[in-house]
């Protein structure tokens, strides 16, 4: 599993792994270009195609920066208010529901953008993109394959390190001893992760084959990227674990923070803050 929730705390992730720095606002500035990009390593979309879906990302793209990023600089600023005091589980509930709010909100604009582009799929594009899908399943097993746990552990600690680090300073050997006690305890999903897709993608090429119809794609992507539907037990639960090692790290590191690590820590997400604010003009 990665170190944030895939589904409750995504746009924390985002936050962590983006930075409080001009390289938000490159990279947001730029996202039209990049989201074209990357759905182009799926589909070959025709000119004819692209045409036909660039406004509907422009006005996506509009309403995110206009209605979402005021909720994400909201989410930052009460973050940064709660890591200056000792954090409760209560309040880190209070961020969960927050982040599954925008989670849900973000999920929701890409599932609107993708089903009128995959209802316009020809055959041709059809059998490309199940290709595709199926190199990234080989790919995806062929690490599973390779996977060693105590090399997988030491490197999740080691991104954890290196990443908290960047939020607060150096770290102090105890909580380098605590982040890596935690990492050690992160459930292995993997496996059930990419059974998951590989059976939900599956489902998505054989609806796109039957001819189905936008309002038909989406709401199988809804059930898919916005509810988790059908997922298979071993995944839920190992999410459920994941986030309740979370929550405690989160608990006990901020407990431990001295004032140097928390000025840093203020620093960082005040910067960020006035970046994703600066975005929304």
């Amino acid at each position: 599993m990665h170190f944030i929730h895939a589904r409750h705390w995504l746009i924390l992730s985002m936050v962590l792994l983006l930075g409080g720095c001009s390289r938000i606002g490159l990279v947001y500035n730029s996202s039209e270009f990049l989201i074209q990009r990357y759905v182009n390593g799926y589909i070959n979309l025709s000119p004819e195609q692209r045409e036909q879906w660039r406004p509907q990302l422009k006005a996506a793209l509009a309403a995110h920066r206009a209605e979402d990023l005021p909720a994400v600089a909201a989410f930052i600023d009460q973050l940064r208010q709660l890591t200056q005091g000792e954090l409760t589980v209560i309040q880190l509930q209070q961020l969960r529901t927050e982040l599954d709010r925008l989670y849900r909100q973000h999920a929701r604009r890409a599932v609107d953008l993708a089903a009128p582009l995959l209802a316009e799929l020809n055959s041709a594009q059809i059998d490309a993109l199940a290709r595709r899908f199926e190199r990234d399943r080989r790919k995806a097993q062929d690490k599973l394959d390779d996977y060693d746990p105590a090399q997988e552990v030491r490197k999740r600690r080691e991104r954890y390190v290196e990443n908290i680090a960047d939020w607060t300073g150096e770290l102090s050997d105890a909580q380098q001893v605590l982040i890596g006690e935690i990492a050690a305890r992160i459930p292995h999903s993997q496996a059930a992760f990419n059974d998951y897709r590989f059976r939900q993608r599956t489902r998505l090429i054989a609806l796109l084959r039957s001819g189905a119809d936008e309002s038909t794609l989406n709401v199988f992507l809804s059930q898919w990227l916005i509810e988790f539907r059908d997922q298979p037990p071993a995944m839920a639960q190992a999410w459920i674990e994941t986030e309740t090692l979370i929550k405690e790290l989160m608990v006990r590191l901020v407990a431990t923070l001295d004032d140097q690590q928390r000025a840093r820590l203020d620093e960082r997400l005040g910067k960020l803050h006035q970046d994703v604010v600066r975005l929304t003009r």
